[in-house]
């Protein structure tokens, strides 16, 4: 008959089980070298699904890479009073140059629509690093109802929102941008 050993309480008070034995050195180096073996391919398996997604793939706007002369949008958004940013009215409220077409929308999610968002393609013409002679781009006649809309809008700070592309937002107050195309165009 085999008698079974019986299990010893260690310092910690836990039972051990028998003929255990604390592990040694060399059983401690191979036990982290392959959890450091695990954690490589891990971090590879993770690099390789990242590229896989990565744009390389796809191009969208967002993230597209301009060529010399390729069309570049500038996209106009909202305008509204500076001390209000939550109080937001269609670009084209006030009595800026009208695109000659009908111009594409682009919406974005639910929040940005809540926000006022709204980016319409001001067709103006603009080319990737291409230098342009100084002219206009479009002319408007103003008269005492268009005067009143803009003098109201610096009166109130307006300030409005265009995009080039999808990724540099410019902020402008209606006064700096009627005086930069009055005095330099």
């Amino acid at each position: 008959l085999k008698t079974r050993p019986t299990a010893q309480v260690g310092s910690e008070g836990r039972r051990k089980p028998p003929n255990s034995r604390p592990p040694s050195t060399p059983d401690l180096a191979a036990a982290a070298a392959a959890d450091e073996m695990l954690l490589l391919r891990g971090l590879l398996l993770a690099a390789l699904l990242a590229v896989a997604r990565s744009p390389l793939a796809s191009a969208s706007e967002s993230d597209h890479k301009y060529k010399i002369s390729e069309p570049v949008k500038l996209w106009v958004n909202k305008v509204g009073p500076y001390n209000n940013p939550q109080e937001t009215y269609n670009y084209y409220s006030l009595p800026f140059c009208q695109p000659a077409e009908n111009p594409a929308h682009k919406w974005g999610g639910l929040g940005e629509v809540l926000g006022g968002n709204e980016l319409i393609d001001s067709q103006i013409d603009i080319q990737f690093l291409k230098n342009v002679d100084k002219g206009p781009i479009c002319t408007i006649e103003l008269d005492a109802k268009k005067v009143q809309q803009f003098t109201d809008a610096i009166e109130s700070s307006y300030w409005f929102e265009l995009f080039i592309g999808t990724k540099i937002r410019i902020w402008l107050i209606v006064l700096c941008w009627l005086i930069f195309f009055l005095f330099w165009m």
